[in-house]
C-alpha cells in the first residue's frame, strides 16, 4: 500500500518533471534543426536531451510514486546533470551572454543542490520512500 506523498516529494517531482520536458522539447526541435554551424555536432544534442529527458522521466516518476530507487536516482543523476550543464558551459558555450551570467548562474546552482538536497534529507521524505519499498 502506496503511504501518503509528502508535498516536498510533490515538488521535487515537479521539478524535475520540468527538467524532463525542457530536455524532451530540446530533443523534440532535434528533428528540425536548421542547416547552421554549430559547435557541437547535432547528435550530441540529440543524446544529450534524450539521455537527460529520460532520467527526468524516471526519476519524476519514482519519486512521485515513492519507488525506494528514486531517492539514489535523483541524487546521482541530479548532480551528474549539474556537472555536464556546467562542462557544457565551459568548454562549449561561446556567447556573451553565457560568459557574463555565469556569476548568477553559479549561485542558482548551489541554491538548487542545497535546496534539493535539503528536501531529500527531511525525515518525512526519508520515511515515505522507506514506506514505500516495503
Amino acid at each position: 500500500m502506496t503511504k501518503r506523498r509528502p508535498a516536498h516529494v510533490t515538488w521535487l517531482s515537479l521539478g524535475v518533471i520540468t527538467v524532463a520536458a525542457v530536455a524532451l522539447s530540446g530533443l523534440a526541435a532535434w528533428f528540425s534543426l536548421p542547416d547552421l554551424p554549430y559547435e557541437v555536432p547535432p547528435a550530441y544534442l540529440l543524446i544529450r536531451n534524450g539521455l537527460w529527458g529520460t532520467w527526468g522521466l524516471l526519476s519524476a516518476f519514482g519519486a512521485f510514486f515513492g519507488r525506494p530507487w528514486a531517492p539514489r536516482l535523483i541524487l546521482w543523476g541530479g548532480l551528474a546533470l549539474v556537472i555536464w550543464y556546467w562542462a557544457d558551459r565551459i568548454f562549449l558555450a561561446r556567447s556573451d551572454f553565457s560568459r557574463a551570467n555565469w556569476p548568477l548562474t553559479a549561485v542558482m546552482t548551489v541554491l538548487a543542490i542545497v535546496f534539493v538536497g535539503w528536501m531529500m534529507s527531511r525525515p518525512v521524505v526519508r520515511k515515505y520512500f522507506v514506506e514505500n519499498g516495503k
